[in-house]
């Protein structure tokens, strides 16, 4: 086989990928518009219910639901950062990039820093809201989630790191 024969099938490969870069970004751009109406959903929510008169909204105590929106809200803003780090990364593939480069790689060291700092975010938000609120009966939600995607993302970011590494040596061989 030549060189010739090879060529149109990494470019069928590169055609794909850049196509489903472009949905991709369809929809991650949908996901932000969502989230940002959840952002300010859970931003009206907290002015509602911490002006709100009584301790107790539709039969839960209001410091719980508080608590809860502040959580959400963290969590969204959070979601938001992590869509469109990613979003980027996908529009760099979409416009003829290589997924495999150091900004790749930093972009998804990023995301996991993102989310490490959701996980504590919402732990220090609960003790406070805990703290301040006293409410009762509250359960702590400990996000293992976030710290989860967190070492995934971190994993991902070495393997792009490495990637690129290998791109790199490539391109200067040839």
């Amino acid at each position: 086989m030549t060189g010739w024969e090879e060529a149109p099938v990494e470019n069928a490969e590169l055609e794909k990928l850049n196509r489903m870069c472009a949905y991709g970004h369809m929809v991650l751009v949908l996901a932000i518009v969502i989230c940002t109406a959840l952002i300010a959903l859970c931003a009206i929510g907290i002015l509602v219910y911490a002006t709100a008169d009584g301790a107790d909204l539709l039969g839960r105590d209001r410091r719980e639901i508080l608590i809860t929106l502040g959580h959400s809200l963290i969590e969204f803003v959070a979601f938001v950062a992590i869509i469109y780090l990613l979003d980027r990364m996908i529009k760099d593939i979409r416009d003829g990039g290589t997924p495999f480069t150091e900004d790749s790689a930093r972009a998804l060291k990023l995301m996991a820093t993102v989310s490490i700092a959701c996980a504590a975010a919402v732990v220090a938000e609960q003790a406070v809201g805990i703290l301040l609120l006293e409410p009762s009966g509250y359960n702590v939600n400990v996000p293992l989630i976030p710290v989860g995607g967190a070492l995934i993302l971190y994993a991902l970011a070495l393997i792009f790191g490495y990637g690129a590494k290998l791109q790199k040596e490539s391109d200067e061989t040839l």
